[in-house]
């Protein structure tokens, strides 16, 4: 019976550890929290038409084929960026995507107070750098 609890707590140590070495070195723990901006219901709606907008937009800009691939991508769970960079984007496609970000980032922004845009702008200053583009706001 000892020996069968020393093999057990053996063995959730020895599977235990690296997983929490994994977990506590992981990129996406040690993510700051995104501001909590409050916002109204005439905001959140105004947030939703600009997500709404801003998809129908890139997806016309993808061919058929980068569609059912941004979508099984989606479904199955993968990242953004990952998803992306698996669609083999064209220069031009690329620019576009990039511009209708950008008019979607200004438009957030602008639905924003004064005061929320402070709180997104000090959460940006704050976060750790990192390449590529620097958020949803």
């Amino acid at each position: 019976m000892r020996y069968l609890l020393s093999l057990s707590i053996l063995t959730a140590v020895l599977v235990g550890t690296p997983a929490l070495a994994y977990a506590q070195n992981s990129p996406r723990l040690h993510r700051p929290a995104r501001p909590q901006l409050n916002l109204t219901e005439a905001q959140r709606q105004q947030m939703q038409k600009i997500r709404e907008n801003t998809q129908q937009q890139m997806q016309a800009v993808l061919t058929p084929e980068q569609r059912a691939r941004l979508e099984s991508a989606r479904q199955a769970g993968q990242s953004f960026k990952s998803v992306m960079r698996s669609l083999n984007l064209t220069p031009e496609q690329q620019e576009r995507l990039r511009t209708i970000r950008q008019r979607a980032r200004e438009q957030r922004l602008a639905v924003l107070t004064p005061e929320q845009r402070a709180q997104v702008e000090q959460f940006r200053q704050n976060r750790p750098n990192r390449p590529g583009p620097k958020g949803r706001f």
